[in-house]
């Protein structure tokens, strides 16, 4: 990245003043670099932690008196909601103070369909995205307040982005060992969960790899609207389930479409590939190494 890009308020670190000290955990959970960036990579992971569980999955909570896995996904998205209007605000000059609010009173009203909350989570960090990509650059230095907390447009991103690692990192700690990585009416076994680990990147097509047992490999693919894998040879038997989404299935030449909750068994040397013809991302489990037996 050359010396002109990083000169961008968006790039630069961060000063003190920018955000108020309650909100500091916050910040040093956001990395450094451009937060566009941060906030766009950030989404894909916020799609593949949540991809594949259902309504049932999302009521768990691993201990009581917890936030079900539902509530804390509404957390975040009631979060940025909020941050997302103060940084607007801040942009457009308005320097008039800005309501505080109560994440209890909030969570008192969240759906409890993790489904939903999810997608109104991956909808509004689309367009913060496109909002923040959108700003001129003098605005993301501009200021805001809510009571006595001051703080500049691109430090409340990044306490956005700081944020939902923060919880990100809660589920994956607290919730993540208790709860089942596929449903269990798919045929998919659980697999000794681990770190999500890049195993795929291209335009529109990412994938994590998030479990091996012996030689099977669980991976989650997750495919943006337009966009396809061509068919291509794979030596292994695979399982393939559709988590979420609408997609094509192309097995040796013949098409199969596929929605939500299907699965479909193929077999090792077959040319397999897949294209998201819909307007909702297609996100997949994929099991590879499927036994014979």
């Amino acid at each position: 990245m050359d010396g002109r890009v990083m000169d961008h308020p968006a790039c630069s670190p961060i000063e003190p003043g920018e955000v108020h000290a309650r909100y500091a955990g916050y910040l040093e959970s956001c990395p450094e670099g451009d937060v566009r960036e941060i906030l766009a990579a950030q989404a894909a992971e916020l799609r593949a932690a949540w991809a594949g569980l259902d309504d049932a999955a999302g009521a768990y909570a691993y201990a009581l008196g917890k936030w079900s896995v539902a509530a804390l996904v509404g957390h975040v998205a009631d979060t940025e909601l909020v941050f997302w209007e103060r940084a607007l605000r801040a942009a457009r000059g308005d320097q008039s103070p800005q309501p505080g609010f109560s994440e209890d009173s909030f969570a008192a009203s969240f759906s409890a369909r993790l489904g939903r909350e999810r997608a109104r989570l991956l909808g509004q960090r689309r367009e913060i995205l496109r909002w923040a990509v959108g700003l001129e650059d003098e605005a993301w230095q501009r200021r805001g307040h809510v009571a006595d907390r001051h703080y500049t447009v691109r430090g409340l991103l990044r306490v956005l982005a700081g944020h939902a690692a923060h919880h990100l990192a809660v589920y994956r700690e607290r919730y993540l060992p208790g709860l089942p990585m596929a449903d269990p009416r798919s045929g998919i076994r659980p697999l000794p969960s681990r770190d999500a680990e890049p195993v795929l990147e291209q335009p529109g097509v990412q994938g994590w790899r998030l479990g091996v047992d012996g030689e099977r490999r669980l991976v989650r693919v997750v495919l943006e609207p337009g966009a396809g894998l061509p068919p291509h040879p794979v030596p292994d038997r695979a399982l393939f389930w559709v988590a979420c989404g609408e997609g094509e299935l192309d097995v040796d030449g013949v098409c199969r479409k596929m929605e939500a909750g299907d699965a479909a068994l193929v077999e090792g040397g077959a040319r397999r590939g897949w294209r998201n013809p819909g307007a909702e991302p297609l996100e997949l489990h994929v099991v590879r190494g499927w036994p014979e037996d």
